[in-house]
């Protein structure tokens, strides 16, 4: 079931240095709890922490997405000192903070996110619950998975908001929010 169109911005930016990034994703991102995925070989592929640990976490993946409830931020290594990134957020006071990092450029009109609907989505993880490993397995992974939740339930699932076309109903956009 869709929503009324909520505000949603975008922001990019092309060859962001890493110290604006630093100096800037506190202000950002705020203080709160927030999820880390990183697109690595070996790295734990989802994490939670406080937005101040989690800084530590994006030179270690070639790219990956910070998100919590509000914004989503995706990074990609241009260089060992420069970042491609990509802001989706519903909170205007948030995409000002954003538009204060150099580099970065408003791009919601072009997207015309405002005539957008908005729908809740669920995307289960891999693997069930096994009591014996204290993890997740899957049949095709051998090692047993992590998530950062409570009570481990027999099936996580990452929660999204789906930006939908006004007209066609079609996905635009997709911003991860949380899990469950």
């Amino acid at each position: 079931m869709r929503s009324k169109p909520t505000f949603a911005g975008v922001a990019t930016g092309s060859g962001v240095t890493w110290q604006d990034l630093q100096a800037n994703l506190k202000s950002i991102l705020g203080n709160s709890m927030l999820f880390v995925c990183r697109f690595q070989p070996g790295a734990c592929p989802l994490e939670q922490d406080i937005a101040a640990d989690a800084i530590r976490l994006i030179p270690t993946a070639a790219t990956g997405e910070i998100f919590n409830e509000t914004v989503l931020m995706h990074w990609r290594w241009v260089d060992s000192e420069r970042l491609d990134l990509r802001f989706l957020t519903e909170s205007k006071t948030t995409l000002d903070t954003i538009l204060r990092l150099p580099g970065m450029v408003d791009q919601s009109d072009r997207f015309r996110l405002p005539e957008t609907g908005t729908q809740v989505a669920n995307y289960p993880l891999w693997g069930i619950y096994d009591t014996e490993r204290q993890g997740w397995r899957a049949e095709r992974i051998p090692h047993t998975l992590t998530y950062p939740v409570e009570d481990a339930p027999e099936q996580v699932y990452l929660t999204a908001i789906r930006y939908c076309d006004a007209f066609t109903g079609a996905t635009q956009f997709l911003r991860w929010k949380g899990i469950a």
